[in-house]
């Protein structure tokens, strides 16, 4: 006996549509009665219509949606924030995100950590180097250090040619031509020096001269560092009872700047700058300033007789000034 079941149910699974087998006989088939489930060929009105859309949608020759890329809303994606979208998706470096992805950099025009300044260029000899550090003016001293009186056998009265403030690039004076040429005035040759464009510039400050005792007539002299980057740092000479000869030693102020810690100031090594006297007496012990002093002061000492006799000087050390 066949019973017909005349019973149909559409089942929508994954997007395909499914149908029981309306006219199912198990006695045909062979195979058990479970409900077996095939692909149907038709479907309904209501059916066929949600197939059409899903199909639509999924067809890559008719899809309204695009690659993004310019970070802005596209065709079909309107309900998205387009704050969100549009946040970090870009080429260009300098625009991505906010202003605070931007990494600083020297010559932005904003002193940024690690900057001592910043005005906008590259340039350096401004004020503001190319490392965006604070550039130097000029120098100034720190801790002192005294020589001892040193030359000839003779002990006097003692005389002081002081510089203060500034650096001493040697000695000037005059020498008593009644006595043989010696020494009968002596000065300290005061100098400011100014750093401008990486070059040092060197004007003179005026100093009181130091008389010993000269006689008509006299001659001037001078033992200076010849070079406006150069100041004195030691002195030796000759003497018998008096200086005879005197020698200035003279070292370069080198300015050097590194890219994380900024300027730095060293001392090259002394090189004879300049002499004067005559070439008579015993050659006397070379008196240099310790390492990053440079001589400031100086204080002689005249013997009965009149003229130099021994010399001392006082060194200070060096550093850069800043503004």
């Amino acid at each position: 006996m066949t019973r017909t079941i005349v019973i149909g149910l559409v089942l929508l699974v994954g997007g395909c549509v499914f149908e029981l087998n309306p006219e199912f006989d198990p006695e045909a088939t062979g195979t058990a009665s479970t409900g077996a489930v095939t692909t149907s060929s038709t479907s309904t009105s209501t059916s066929t219509s949600t197939s059409t859309s899903t199909s639509t949608s999924s067809d890559p020759e008719t899809s309204t949606s695009s690659p993004v890329t310019t970070g802005g809303p596209t065709s079909g994606s309107s309900s998205l924030d387009p704050t969100t979208e549009m946040s970090g998706a870009t080429t260009d470096d300098t625009t991505a995100g906010t202003t605070g992805d931007i990494e600083p950099f020297c010559g932005d025009g904003v002193v940024d950590p690690g900057e001592e300044c910043d005005d906008g260029n590259s340039q350096k000899g401004d004020g503001c180097s190319a490392w965006c550090h604070t550039e130097p003016i000029g120098i100034e001293f720190g801790g002192d250090w005294a020589s001892p009186y040193i030359g000839g056998t003779e002990d006097g009265p003692v005389f002081p040619s002081v510089c203060g403030a500034s650096p001493s690039d040697g000695v000037t004076g005059h020498l008593d031509e009644a006595k043989l040429k010696r020494f009968c005035a002596v000065r300290a040759n005061c100098v400011s020096l100014s750093y401008t464009e990486g070059q040092w510039k060197k004007l003179p400050n005026v100093n009181d001269e130091a008389l010993i005792a000269c006689n008509e007539p006299v001659s001037p002299w001078q033992a200076l560092c010849p070079d406006a980057s150069q100041v004195a740092v030691g002195f030796g000479g000759k003497a018998s009872g008096k200086i005879e000869k005197l020698m200035i030693f003279c070292a370069e102020l080198i300015v050097g700047e590194d890219p994380n810690t900024g300027f730095s100031l060293a001392l090259g090594e002394p090189v004879l700058g300049a002499s004067v006297g005559v070439e008579q007496g015993v050659e006397f012990p070379k008196v240099d300033c310790p390492m990053g002093l440079v001589i400031r002061d100086y204080y002689g000492m005249t013997g009965p007789s009149g003229g130099l006799s021994k010399l001392k000087v006082v060194c200070s050390q060096v550093k850069l000034k800043f503004p």
